[in-house]
């Protein structure tokens, strides 16, 4: 069997709302990424101070975060990421909220309103074995030679 592959979705903490958590909530209950989740040996970590639960097992709620061993990251927040591009792995960005400010030109991966485009683009890394588009890598390392 494959190994485990990890990815990591890490909401913003700055407007945990019903609306806000059930749309999560909602994506990561989603029949088709469960299904892929199954068939890939594939976990997915909800970081959250909250205990919401979720149809597959394949979904669990952590704490703590250990960026180098996970294979994807979903998450609204831009400064998180920053912590994390320096890894060269994908980043989507799911920005349902369009009423918050996002400066699109600071992040380093795909950024999202759409519940299925977010679910598309997760199954799309998975089947690539989790390669960081060269538009992106690219973008990374012009950011991390100015530094």
């Amino acid at each position: 069997m494959k190994k485990e592959s990890i990815i990591a979705v890490v909401p913003s903490y700055d407007s945990m709302d019903d609306d806000y958590l059930s749309r999560w909530t909602k994506l990561l209950n989603n029949k088709n990424l469960t299904k892929m989740l199954k068939k890939t040996n594939t976990r997915i970590y909800f970081y959250s101070k909250s205990n919401l639960k979720f149809k597959s097992e394949m979904i669990s709620i952590k704490r703590k975060i250990k960026l180098e061993d996970i294979n994807l990251l979903v998450t609204d927040n831009l400064s998180l990421e920053l912590s994390y591009i320096n890894l060269f792995k994908p980043v989507i960005y799911y920005r349902f909220n369009k009423e918050k400010e996002f400066n699109r030109k600071l992040s380093f991966g795909k950024v999202l309103s759409e519940e299925e485009d977010v679910i598309n683009k997760i199954i799309g890394y998975i089947n690539l074995d989790y390669r960081i588009e060269n538009y992106y890598q690219r973008k990374i390392n012009a950011y991390l030679a100015t530094l």
